[in-house]
């Protein structure tokens, strides 16, 4: 998953979800958020519709990856929520206990290339949860 936002906090960010079967499958997703969002929020809204979508689609077991380390340690505990992020932090939370195992990972932002241009599209576009599934991510 990723999170992105412009400088100019006046233009919307963008969120970027790529899940990944056991076969290889694709389903991405890209979504526009609205302006004024901090990143920090933008990475944990990335997390949770992740964990929306793999709840809707049945998955009961899911690793989910972000280059946020601020997030994976906010919503593990290690480290208490920073203002304005408690709410976004706790529903992370509430969303991983619908699975059998979930672990949320951080990964080097190099890693999550795929993740991290789904969100910059979300941000150029004002698309609506935009699903792609198959081998290949579409970009």
């Amino acid at each position: 998953t990723d999170g992105a936002r412009p400088h100019d906090p006046t233009l919307l960010g963008g969120i970027g979800v790529v899940l990944i079967d056991a076969d290889g499958e694709f389903l991405t997703m890209t979504h526009a958020v609205s302006p004024g969002l901090s990143i920090a929020y933008i990475e944990r809204l990335a997390v949770l519709m992740a964990l929306e979508i793999a709840t809707q689609l049945h998955i009961r077991h899911i690793i989910v990856h972000t280059d946020s380390a601020d997030t994976v340690e906010q919503v593990a505990g290690v480290r208490r929520a920073k203002p304005g992020l408690g709410d976004i932090t706790v529903r992370v939370r509430r969303a991983l206990r619908h699975f059998v195992r979930a672990e949320l990972r951080w990964v080097e932002r190099e890693a999550n290339g795929r993740a991290n241009t789904l969100a910059r599209i979300g941000a150029s576009y004002a698309w609506d949860r935009t699903l792609w599934r198959g081998q290949q991510v579409p970009l």
